[in-house]
This record gives C-alpha cells, structure tokens and sequence, in this order.
C-alpha cells in the first residue's frame, strides 16, 4: 500500500489541488529514471505541483501543491 503526503499551500481549495495531483500521478513516474513522479509540473490554471524526493528510509510520497508567486526583490 502506498503512502501519499500532500501538502496544500496558498490558499487552494482541496479538490483543486487533488485534480491537480490526479493529473500528474496519470501520466506516471517519469523523473529519476522513471522511479518517481515528474519534478515539478505546472497546470493551466497557475497550480504547480511538485513531487519531492524520498529520503532514505521513508516510504511515502510527498507533494507540494502550491501557486507560482513572483520573486520579491
């Protein structure tokens, strides 16, 4: 059985991101030699999705789903 933490950020509402995730996780693990998840994906509507790496000993998926903000200067 699989293990997925997601964390949601800026303010989006949960089925959004879902869908977001949801759309990523179709296409498959095509990062790190086909062993995880893309990166970092960007949906149309400014939602990004990024799929953080395991670290050693832990068996569960992280993703981030967050807003692409600009820089600050």
């Amino acid at each position: 059985m699989s293990k997925f933490i997601i964390d949601i950020r800026d303010d989006i509402g949960d089925y959004e991101a879902v869908s977001a995730l949801l759309e990523v996780m179709a296409v498959g693990r095509i990062s790190k030699n086909d062993t995880m998840y893309c990166y970092h994906t960007e949906m149309h509507n400014g939602i990004h999705v990024s799929a953080m790496e395991k670290r050693k000993g832990n068996k569960s998926e992280r993703f981030i789903i967050h807003l692409n903000k600009p820089k600050q200067r």
